[in-house]
Formats: C-alpha cells, sequence, structure tokens
C-alpha cells in the first residue's frame, strides 16, 4: 500500500540518520579517549629535542642515564605545559604576540627542568611567577602562557633571560631562580623584591667562591715564581661546579661549601642516603 511505502522510506531514513549519529559518535569517542590515554601518558621528547639539549646546554651530557632520563621528561612535561611567546608592536598603539622559536623555547625548558631534578614539585598549574625587573621593555619581552593560553601573563625583562649571556645559558638566570621558587612555594602568585635581592647575592657568593679558589691562588703564584698560571675562566669554574653538583658522591662532598649553598637555592637540595 502507499502508505507502508511511505512508513519504509521513513523508516529507512530514521536508520541511516542513527546509523550516521553513531558512526559520528564512535568517531568522537574514539578521539576523546585516545586524546585522554595521550595525555595520561609520559609526554617523550623527540630524538632531535635531545640532541638539541645535550649540544646547547653542556652539563646535559655529564648528568647521569637516571638524570638525564628525568630531565628529559621534565622538558616534556613543560612544553606541554605551556610555552613563551614574545609581545611585539604592529602599530603605534598595537601589538601581537609571536611564540619564541621552538629551539629557545627548549633550551629554557632544559634549564628550568634542572630545577627539577632534586625536588619533588609537580610542573605549576599556574603561570609561574617571573622576575619583574626595572628594566622591563614591554614592547619587546617575552611572556609564559598556561595550557591554552591561560592565566595571568607575567613580564620578565630580555636581560633576566639572554641566552647569548653566557651564565644564563648554564642555567644561572634570574628566570630559573623564580621557577625554582614557585617549586619550593606552591602558593606563590607573584614575584617579589626579595627574589631580586636573593639572585644578586647567589651571584655574589658565587664570584667571590671564584676569586677565592681560582683567582686568588694564581695570583699568589704568579707573585711568587713569575710564573703566571693557566686558570679556569669564570665560566668554566661554573661549570665545572655544577657537573660536581650533579655528579658522583666524592665529587659532591669536594665541592665547595658555599658553591654547594648557591647551587642549591637553584637545582634543591641533594640528599645524600648513606
Amino acid at each position: 500500500m502507499p502508505g507502508d511505502s511511505s512508513i519504509d522510506a521513513l523508516s529507512e531514513g530514521v536508520r541511516a540518520i542513527v546509523g550516521l549519529v553513531g558512526i559520528a559518535l564512535s568517531i568522537f569517542l574514539i578521539w576523546f579517549f585516545s586524546k585522554r590515554a595521550r595525555e595520561n601518558q609520559p609526554s617523550n621528547l623527540s630524538e632531535r629535542g635531545r640532541l638539541l639539549l645535550e649540544e646547547r646546554i653542556p652539563l646535559v651530557r655529564h648528568l647521569s642515564d637516571a638524570d638525564k632520563a628525568k630531565l628529559f621528561q621534565s622538558v616534556s612535561a613543560l612544553r606541554k605545559a605551556g610555552g613563551f611567546q614574545s609581545r611585539v608592536p604592529t602599530t603605534a598603539n598595537g601589538y601581537a604576540f609571536i611564540d619564541i622559536k621552538l629551539d629557545d623555547q627548549a633550551m629554557l625548558f632544559g634549564l628550568m627542568a634542572f630545577t627539577m631534578l632534586y625536588r619533588s614539585a609537580p610542573v605549576p598549574e599556574h603561570v609561574f611567577p617571573l622576575v619583574l625587573t626595572n628594566d622591563t621593555v614591554v614592547s619587546t619581552d617575552p611572556i609564559y602562557l598556561g595550557a591554552f593560553k591561560k592565566g595571568q601573563m607575567r613580564f620578565i625583562s630580555r636581560s633576566d633571560l639572554d641566552l647569548d649571556y653566557p651564565v644564563h645559558a648554564l642555567g644561572i638566570s634570574p628566570l630559573v631562580l623564580q621557577f625554582a621558587k614557585c617549586l619550593d612555594e606552591p602558593d606563590l602568585k607573584q614575584a617579589k623584591p626579595e627574589h631580586r635581592a636573593e639572585f644578586l647575592a647567589l651571584m655574589d657568593t658565587l664570584n667571590s667562591a671564584y676569586e677565592r679558589i681560582v683567582m686568588a691562588p694564581a695570583r699568589a703564584h704568579h707573585e711568587e715564581t713569575g710564573e703566571a698560571l693557566d686558570i679556569l675562566s669564570g665560566i668554566g669554574f661554573l661549570l665545572e661546579s655544577q657537573k660536581m653538583y650533579f655528579g658522583s658522591l666524592d665529587e659532591f662532598n669536594n665541592l665547595d661549601s658555599d658553591v654547594k649553598g648557591a647551587l642549591a637555592i637553584l637545582y634543591g637540595e641533594r640528599r645524600i642516603l648513606n
């Protein structure tokens, strides 16, 4: 009958729609749970990323295999949590945010990840506070944004994270210190003036140690013998000190106590179990 044909056609149409909805729902569920599974899996750094960090951060090559694996995992977690952008002018009164190139981001995260080797604190979920300095140039300074660009933007002076500055390239910078402070104080929401003073005091300690351990004996030797010694540069001294801090038990124990205390502020207390 004509009526039956109409009903059959309608039923077929409904079944087709239900089938399409079912397929779409299945695709969505597969995508959703795959995404959740990826998010819950430990992030792995690519081979290129590992090589980049080993080439650009000398200390990475001197870590134990266990510490190196933990460092790479922390870098992946940091990259997953957010990223750095730079605010650049577009017109007289306008501006735009652009991502800092990936290699520089990887290096910044690599330097920050050293602060997580001896700390149990997880990656902060909020946008961690950065040192705010008087020489901040708002139109060009980088900012860190949390995942999905949520959270309050924190400005930091370019000079506080300039990777061309040798000390900063070793991971001794206001940026690294501020991240370490955020790990130690999870409720910290903004940088404080004493953080800047603490970084300057840390640098004074390291400079004084270099003068006492390297320069003073070299001068005394020259005055006594007239012979000039081949001595470590300041950067070389800092790198050797870092290698001892993250090195074997004997190396760690032989590190100057003042240097050890200064590095502990950045990298956390290294607890040696007897």
